[in-house]
């Protein structure tokens, strides 16, 4: 076979290029592989990562996962982050702002290349940055190959990982978005006010995304951002849009202005005239239909997440069936319940039957990923919710859903670390987790409820909320301030858009007693798999180990500061800081998990909840879970409902030392269960349960 040479007297294949020969007999052409090939290739064949049975979901952005002022890049995060993950016993990781954004401080929920990563900045100062930042502001986080890489390390790490998907919205720049592609405003957007039917264009453009990021990258499945705007015609509140909609080009209202107003106006009401009324937008809801079910039969192990508020119901039921195909919803009305609780009433006065109502309340059938935070109560102008627990100083927004279906269980993900919003950390601790964190400081009344509370809300989200559960980043720990990216307005700051690790790393700071019960929960999960019929966990980085301060993007009315656009990782690896006992309840929860697998178990049995005592119990998957969030009334001798007869001893408890706890438990103590029924269970046992602690109780396997 002789290939003639081109114009120039080189042959016209170029070295590298990937080629077959077409050998044609009896009219049929055969492709085949030449006899001389020297080095040969197949081609690739898209794997998913096995999905785990219970899905204990990290929810991370690349961008802020360092605790220096700068934008983190993939290479780091894959070799200094998920190391964390992996330790933490997180399954899953959720990763935000992969898709191109110009603007780094809109969470990367401004698309502006669907196709494309979002790049690198190399950054050596963070005054290095403000100058380049506004001239070379695609290049953030690394190459295609860089994402490659950060997957691969994660599956090496048997870590299933999601990409949160924008296909609610695109942003609406013209010159580097796909606004007005083409001079019109419906080249890939509806015209006018509605305009035609939902475009074969677009469609074609949104389904060979979803598969372009799973052939090319290897991602397991997908977190769709904004479902509620896409449901409806009024994008779930009339008059509001968010940005330029890839369903129709509505100019937008900032996040908290749209979810104020559906509170207000009580825009979701939860009636079916709402949901399978005219303002449906039956177009979207097909896309939606049309991509779960191209994902599930063409990938089989593929998981999708809907973000969505409004409660549409069977948006987690098969195709099939007449839903959607959604695998998980958030369970979005679980941060705002806390934060009610945090802001609007005193710990005396929590309503423990609406407590567990709330966590309990989803549509049969249909899963939830549980949480207590995200991102969205990290932003600039709240809390997290460590900084709550010290102080209830600020007004926050939050999506509400008042009719969940199957939900992943979240005490706080994104949507609580990013501006206007505080981490639960900070509300429960504010500025006195900058004083009083250190071992070498004294116990302070605040800091002490701070610890106890962040441990008790976190883990009773975690087996009562949902079917799967969420960290944000840095939250395990929790993470002191908020999220700020570099703006105008903070001077292109980092200073608030990093992870402290350090102060989870240091013995001597307290947050490693978060982490560490973050880590036991996610241990007896894994051990009894609860989650597997009815949670899922997710997290936000940070979140584990009580990340403080708040989230903040560098923009200009924050002078492009990175001073709250990072995650500080110094605070939980300092031993003399307290961050870390946040961490190893983390931690410790994610070990229960992975050793009983209770999110994978079947639904809980709540047999006992005590307004008067602040009492709460439920059974799931072979475990008792006590809780007591009395403020200062402990409990000898208190006798809980069990229904399965035998010894039982401690698996969890979050009044031990490693978690900042006062050590009131003897570990190795038996509890023997009594055959005389109790509060609708066959069997019951005696529990001495300190006030503002909670423990989880295992059968001794004889």
């Amino acid at each position: 076979l002789i290939i003639p040479a081109d114009k120039n007297g080189q042959c016209p294949i170029q070295h590298g290029s990937i080629i077959k020969i077409a050998v044609k007999k009896n009219g049929v052409y055969r492709h085949k592989l030449s006899p001389w090939a020297r080095y040969v290739t197949r081609p690739k064949e898209t794997t998913l990562y096995h999905m785990p049975d219970s899905m204990r979901i990290y929810e991370a952005h690349v961008g802020i996962s360092s605790w220096e002022g700068k934008v983190n890049s993939y290479r780091n995060f894959a070799d200094d982050v998920i190391p964390r993950i992996k330790h933490q016993g997180y399954n899953a990781i959720q990763l935000m702002a992969v898709m191109e954004h110009v603007y780094y401080a809109s969470f990367g929920y401004q698309v502006t290349s669907f196709f494309a990563p979002a790049r690198l900045i190399i950054v050596e100062t963070e005054s290095d940055y403000k100058k380049r930042f506004i001239e070379d502001s695609r290049h953030r986080c690394g190459t295609p190959e860089d994402v490659k890489y950060l997957v691969d390390k994660a599956h090496e790490a048997g870590i299933f990982i999601l990409l949160d998907v924008v296909h609610s919205h695109a942003s609406k720049n013209v010159d580097d978005g796909l606004n007005e592609w083409d001079g019109t405003q419906n080249s890939y957007f509806h015209d006018n006010s509605r305009g035609k039917i939902f475009r074969i264009e677009t469609l074609r453009f949104l389904l060979s995304n979803l598969r372009w990021w799973i052939d090319e990258y290897g991602f397991d499945g997908f977190r769709f951002d904004g479902v509620t705007s896409m449901l409806y015609h009024s994008h779930g509140i009339d008059g509001y849009g968010f940005g330029a909609s890839l369903v129709a080009p509505v100019e937008g209202t900032s996040p908290p202005a749209i979810i104020r107003q559906m509170i207000e106006s009580d825009a979701l009401d939860g009636g079916y005239d709402m949901y399978f009324g005219l303002n449906a937008d039956t177009d979207s809801i097909v896309y939606l239909m049309l991509a779960n079910s191209f994902l599930h039969r063409k990938f089989p192990n593929i998981v999708t997440i809907a973000e969505e508020v409004s409660g549409m119901p069977a948006l987690c039921r098969p195709v099939e069936e007449g839903g959607q195909g959604f695998d998980y919803r958030l369970a979005m009305a679980l941060p705002d319940m806390w934060i009610k609780f945090l802001k609007h009433s005193s710990d005396e006065d929590w309503d423990m039957n609406n407590l567990v109502f709330t966590l309990e309340n989803r549509r049969y059938g249909e899963k939830n990923v549980a949480y207590a935070e995200s991102h969205d109560q990290a932003l600039v102008g709240d809390k997290t919710l460590a900084f709550w627990l010290m102080d209830k100083g600020f007004f926050c927004f939050f999506f509400h859903e008042k009719y969940g279906e199957k939900n992943v269980a979240y005490a706080e993900s994104h949507d609580q670390a990013l501006v206007g919003d505080k981490t639960l950390a900070f509300w429960l601790m504010d500025k006195e987790m900058y004083d009083y964190m250190s071992e070498t400081t004294p116990l302070t009344p605040i800091i002490e409820r701070g610890l106890t509370l962040h441990k008790m809300i976190r883990l009773i989200t975690y087996g009562l909320g949902g079917e799967a559960w969420l960290n944000f980043i840095g939250n395990e720990f929790g993470h002191p301030e908020w999220l700020d990216f570099p703006r105008h307005g903070n001077n292109e700051s980092f200073h608030y858009c990093r992870r402290q690790w350090n102060l989870v790393d240091d013995e001597l700071l307290r947050y490693k007693y978060l982490n560490n019960f973050d880590r036991a929960m996610n241990e007896l999960e894994e051990k009894h798999h609860f989650f597997f019929i009815l949670f899922d966990w997710t997290g936000f980085a940070g979140n584990e180990f009580g990340h403080p301060e708040w989230l903040d993007f560098p923009r200009h009315g924050n002078n492009e500061s990175f001073h709250y656009c990072r995650r500080q990782w110094n605070l939980v690896d300092d031993e003399l800081l307290r961050y870390k006992y946040l961490n190893n309840f983390d931690r410790a929860m994610n070990e229960l998990e992975e050793k009983h697998h209770f999110l994978s178990r079947g639904p809980a049995y709540t047999s006992w909840k005590h307004q008067d005592d602040k009492v709460i119990a439920f059974e799931r998957a072979g475990l008792l879970f006590v809780f007591n969030f009395h403020v200062s009334k402990s409990f000898t001798d208190y006798k809980i409902g069990i229904e399965e007869p035998g010894e039982y001893t401690l698996a969890l408890c979050s009044d031990d030392p490693e978690f900042g706890g006062f050590s009131r438990l003897e570990k190795k103590q038996l509890y023997h269960t009594f055959p005389e029924g109790y509060a609708g269970r066959r069997n019951h046992l005696f529990v001495y349960i300190p006030c503002r602690v909670a423990i989880v109780l295992e059968k001794v396997e004889v």
